[in-house]
């Protein structure tokens, strides 16, 4: 396995990796009507911009056997409470089912730590409450809920809880 940066050739095997990993997760959470109604070439066009030179975005691909088997994407923080000096945000890091508790999260998950910007004292990341599965990984990584918790895109009754995790550099500019 190697975990390398992502390029807009990489679109489409993110893309479908993004759609096979909701269609599973997120089953009985979305309406399985919404679930299989989704196709990547809905998301492809996004990650051709996500994955382009100049995004702004870290995109890392974990690579098996030529195979994108997962992805993860962090970025400068959206939550008005953070500024970028004080924290990276992962957006998402989804794998597809396949490639679950075989070491493909571990992986990305330790590189995305490894690319966050000098000078930056903590990783966060927003996980909706029902996703168990999601919230023990996190945890088992060294990640915490910080006590933020925010009404879910997916809508009541669900919440998102934001997690933390410090990183040891110091704060501020580089």
């Amino acid at each position: 396995m190697n975990v390398r940066h992502a390029t807009p050739g990489d679109a489409e095997a993110i893309a479908k990796v993004h759609v096979d990993a909701w269609r599973t997760a997120f089953r009985g959470v979305i309406p399985d009507a919404e679930l299989d109604a989704l196709h990547w070439t809905a998301w492809h066009g996004r990650w051709r911009e996500r994955t382009a030179p100049g995004s702004g975005l870290t995109v890392l691909v974990a690579d098996v056997d030529g195979e994108v088997a997962g992805f993860a994407c962090s970025g400068p923080p959206r939550d008005d409470d953070l500024g970028p000096e004080h924290a990276w945000e992962l957006y998402m890091m989804y794998l597809g089912p396949a490639s679950w508790r075989r070491g493909i999260g571990t992986a990305l998950m330790r590189r995305t730590l490894e690319e966050l910007p000098a000078r930056v004292p903590a990783m966060v990341l927003w996980v909706l409450d029902v996703n168990t599965r999601a919230r023990s990984f996190y945890e088992r990584h060294g990640m915490a809920p910080d006590g933020t918790s925010r009404t879910s895109r997916l809508g009541p009754p669900n919440l998102d809880h934001r997690y933390r995790i410090d990183t040891g550099k110091p704060s501020g500019p580089s």
